[in-house]
């Protein structure tokens, strides 16, 4: 219990200083636009430095579950371009995901096992059986938010690597997917921009990524289910 309520006391501090400072507003698209040049000027000059914040600022955020995730990576298309900006997205996260899982772990999974033992032992049994392509699978389909995914297998068995490496690899498609776009914001002189069929296309995949994800996932088990006859 007083795990949990220093948690708390961590939750209410983070909320209280995002509320003061008012950071929902410089997590936005029309601020990172016009501060463009600015970002653009202090990568360019000191870029270890600046990627060094921006992953810091990323996994904290992903850590403590704060909203922003979308923005900041749009902004790493924005600022770093596709490829650099996804393989700092795809590390950050990851390390952020696998920073909450822990803090789920440490501070309320004793508490919660006895609270909601028969949810867990669902979730434990289905990485028994399916072992990694469990969480594969819901990194892939967006069924819960990735925030609650990393809380809920706090409460699991699942090895830290494990958990580090297959959400690395099941987010990747949608990441690359949200890079992408930010490096397209870069190009865009007004709002009808957005319409060109470039965009259209863009948007579209990432709206069909779930469908798509859920067809490749049927085959795979379908292929496993084959292969174990």
């Amino acid at each position: 219990m007083n795990k949990i309520i220093k948690v708390l006391f961590v939750v209410i501090t983070v909320a209280s200083i995002y509320k003061y400072f008012d950071i929902s507003s410089y997590l936005s698209l029309d601020y990172i636009k016009d501060q463009k040049e600015y970002f653009k000027d202090i990568y360019l000059n000191k870029p270890v430095f600046f990627i060094a914040i921006y992953s810091s600022l990323y996994v904290v955020s992903t850590a403590l579950s704060i909203p922003g995730a979308t923005i900041l990576t749009l902004f790493a298309g924005f600022i770093f371009g596709t490829t650099t900006g996804t393989i700092i997205v795809s590390f950050a996260s990851s390390l952020g995901a696998t920073l909450a899982m822990l803090i789920s772990r440490f501070f309320f999974r004793s508490y919660l096992e006895n609270k909601f033992s028969d949810k867990i032992k669902i979730i434990n049994d289905g990485i028994e059986k399916e072992g990694n392509f469990y969480l594969f699978a819901m990194r892939l389909v967006p069924v819960f938010p990735f925030f609650l995914i990393n809380l809920l297998f706090g409460l699991t068995k699942i090895k830290l690597q494990n958990f580090f490496f297959i959400s690395q690899i099941g987010m990747i498609a949608g990441t690359i997917l949200y890079v992408y776009a930010g490096s397209q914001l870069a190009t865009l002189e007004n709002v009808n921009d957005i319409i060109s069929v470039k965009f259209l296309l863009l948007f579209t995949a990432i709206g069909l990524l779930p469908i798509l994800t859920k067809k490749i996932l049927g085959y795979l088990r379908k292929g496993k289910e084959k292969a174990s006859v």
